[in-house]
């Protein structure tokens, strides 16, 4: 079986950033699967062995590039952060034809729970 991650692209593009994404065996000495640190990279843990759950993994850490790169805050009204989020999704899907080609396999890929 090939790896889940395979066909990710090295950087993705967060409105004006072009963030590096990195597969690590381990991150942050936790058991984390994925990490965002803002401006600097998006990484995800290497053994992803559910495409469902590598999908969601990478669409989280892609949320909090977006709250992160729109300044969103706690304090930021539900509308806001919906509307943020409707614009930074289409925005990351847009300037990223691979990551997109990458998610539409995990979304068709018959390795779901």
């Amino acid at each position: 079986m090939s790896n889940l991650l395979d066909g990710l692209p090295k950087t993705i593009r967060i409105g004006p950033f072009d963030i590096p994404l990195i597969v690590k065996d381990k991150i942050n000495d936790e058991d984390n699967t994925g990490l965002y640190t803002h401006g600097v990279s998006l990484e995800l843990r290497a053994n992803q062995n559910n495409a469902a759950y590598a999908l969601d993994t990478l669409l989280h850490e892609l949320a909090h590039g977006i709250y992160n790169t729109f300044g969103l805050c706690k304090k930021s009204s539900e509308e806001s952060v919906v509307t943020a989020f409707a614009a930074g999704f289409a925005m990351v899907l847009r300037d990223n034809p691979e990551l997109a080609a990458w998610i539409i396999r995990m979304v068709a890929s018959k390795n779901a729970p």
